[in-house]
């Protein structure tokens, strides 16, 4: 998908989109913004090294490593292998 590093399907449904971002301060591009309006998606990361966990927008959840298992849980995405132990 244009503009967004890595999306999420389950059963031909987008349920998350991902984006990569190097710097603790993220901005996001025009395609980043339109990639995840063509697609519908309403759980948009971006994840961050190591920036927190806070809301960047009401379209977008800034998150880091550390933080990104606990919304995979709660959206029910996170397979039990990646779990810790």
């Amino acid at each position: 998908q244009a503009g967004i590093d890595l999306v999420l399907e389950v059963s031909n449904k987008v349920v998350a989109c991902f984006e990569i971002k190097f710097s603790d301060s993220p901005a996001l591009t025009k395609g980043n913004h339109f990639a995840v309006e063509d697609m519908q998606c309403g759980n948009n990361f971006i994840i961050t090294y190591p920036a927190g966990d806070y809301r960047l927008n009401k379209q977008w959840q800034v998150t880091d490593l550390q933080h990104v298992g606990q919304h995979l849980d709660r959206l029910g995405l996170r397979a039990s292998y990646f779990k810790e132990k």
